[in-house]
């Protein structure tokens, strides 16, 4: 029995449109590095050496003393540390082109935690960084 071409066609139709699709995802997204800070460090402190930052000068930190994962980002020689969760309504942001993206509202910030776009008004929440040789010292105080 010979195959109905249309068929072939709707097959490879959809077959091209989910890899590209896939193909797009892919491009506009960045896969960011993972670094989890040893679980001995003191509650409302961590401990991450610089050599944790990628190529991209960024890290998302999976601190389990901490209430959620964390972006340790350098922009020149400042090191900030921000909390991955939306102001807006409290979603997990992602890391897309060099910004963190709510995909529930479509809020944007910077790698330091400010808005780019709403709704979000307020930043992220940001934590303090401070440096000591080739360790950064991040305190769970905000600022």
């Amino acid at each position: 029995m010979a195959e109905n071409p249309s068929f072939l066609c709707r097959r490879t139709f959809v077959t091209t449109a989910l890899l590209g699709l896939a193909g797009c995802a892919a491009a506009c997204s960045t896969a960011a590095p993972w670094y989890t800070p040893d679980t001995n460090s003191q509650a409302d402190a961590l401990e991450v050496p610089l050599s944790a930052l990628g190529p991209e000068n960024y890290v998302i930190l999976d601190a389990k003393n901490f209430p959620a994962p964390i972006l340790l980002a350098r922009q020149d020689q400042n090191y900030t540390a921000v909390e991955m969760i939306c102001t807006h309504r409290g979603c997990a942001v992602h890391v897309q082109r060099n910004r963190l993206v709510c995909p529930c509202h479509g809020s944007q910030f910077e790698l330091n935690g400010n808005v780019l776009q709403g709704p979000a008004a307020q930043p992220l929440r940001r934590y303090s960084v401070q440096q000591e040789g080739d360790i950064l010292h991040i305190t769970r105080s905000s600022y």
